[in-house]
């Protein structure tokens, strides 16, 4: 499996644990990928490598589950 495969899945994970449309764009020239609202107009999480936003990801949908147990 490609990263970016593995990040587009860890996405829809995030989407789908939080009832959210997140998007992502990449831009090498500005510094990697990005995380938006589905229209781009808000910034989620500023351009990072795509090892960084893997784990931003997983750390949303953890964190999800976790507040879900306890609540």
């Amino acid at each position: 499996m490609t990263r970016k495969l593995e990040l587009l899945m860890m996405l829809n994970r995030v989407n789908d644990a939080l009832n959210v449309e997140l998007d992502l764009n990449y831009a090498s020239h500005y510094g990697g990928w990005q995380l938006t609202n589905k229209e781009g107009s808000s910034i989620i999480k500023h351009r990072v490598s795509i090892k960084e936003m893997l784990c931003f990801l997983d750390g949303m949908v953890k964190a999800r589950f976790w507040m879900r147990g306890k609540g």
